[in-house]
């Protein structure tokens, strides 16, 4: 709801964006799953859960066969594979895919509405707004917040299971990739679909920026201008250059550098224990087999 503002700041017209016939109630029917799509959607991603939830709890019925190590959620311990069949089953199946249900609608509405405000030519981006990215950070603050936290989530478990099993296995991959997707899930492409949209808004302005300069410039050289009139049109012209770089300058990916710091921070903790492992395991291979004397 506080968008709204947001978009009524781009505006550069007097009339109503459709804020509330084009974004807000396609986006409210579709997290309540009262379309095809979102209905789809949600089976799809139910389905995965689902999926992830029953194979994790098979493996735990054959530890040390299926599952790599026996610990307080495999079959041997009745009270913690209960537990973790509840806890699993909530998270895998309900809690992650309403998440990510709610995260694609809020993302696929919001780039649906700017490229339609986009194509009218309803907004316009904002050259010297504060945010320095054109008036159009509070998009990518509703794609950032949510990467951030799934980033950090996930990047504990990631540790958790490091710390869990201290050695170097096949986990410490699977983390690193569970990372990587979750950056491409929540991140990535949710950008792409709003870089097109940001593009588009940055040569319009340009386009129009250079339209104006070449207006003057077509009045000086007609020799139309005398006095201040001329001295004013040559420092539009030169102003202008300064305008454009400063377009250009608004960045396509925004908040790169604070989704890529996150990125770090959240794999550093779980890479410098498995590395810790790795030189104990090195250590004890060596004192077990020392080298021969010469």
């Amino acid at each position: 709801m506080r968008t709204r503002g947001n978009y009524r700041r781009l505006s550069r017209v007097s009339g109503d964006l459709g804020f509330q016939k084009d974004l807000l109630e396609p986006l409210i029917s579709f997290i309540a799953i009262e379309t095809e799509r979102s209905r789809v959607l949600y089976s799809t991603l139910f389905t995965f859960g689902f999926a992830a939830f029953a194979w994790t709890m098979f493996q735990n019925l054959w530890p040390g066969k299926l599952a790599p190590h026996d610990f307080w959620d495999s079959i041997h311990y009745t009270r913690g594979y209960t537990g973790a069949c509840v806890y699993k089953f909530y998270m895998h199946t309900l809690l992650i895919p309403s998440v990510l249900h709610i995260f694609f609608g809020v993302v696929w509405f919001h780039a649906s509405f700017l490229k339609g405000l986009v194509r009218r030519r309803c907004i316009r981006i904002l050259p010297f707004a504060t945010d320095r990215c054109g008036g159009i950070a509070f998009l990518s603050e509703l794609i950032l917040s949510p990467a951030i936290t799934a980033l950090g989530l996930s990047g504990l478990a990631f540790f958790g299971v490091v710390y869990t099993h201290r050695q170097v296995d096949a986990s410490t991959l699977i983390g690193v990739l569970a990372q990587s997707a979750v950056l491409i899930l929540f991140y990535a492409i949710p950008t792409v679909l709003l870089r097109g949209a940001i593009t588009r808004l940055k040569s319009d302005e340009i386009a129009e920026i250079k339209e104006r300069q070449r207006s003057y410039y077509a009045e000086i050289c007609a020799g139309k201008l005398r006095g201040a009139a001329l001295r004013d049109a040559h420092a539009y012209t030169t102003y202008f250059d300064d305008v454009v770089k400063k377009v250009e300058k608004i960045p396509r990916w925004p908040h790169l550098y604070r989704i890529f710091g996150t990125f770090g921070a959240t794999l550093t903790p779980a890479l410098v224990l498995s590395s810790l492992n790795l030189l104990t395991q090195a250590y004890k291979l060596i004192e077990g087999h020392p080298l021969p004397k010469p």
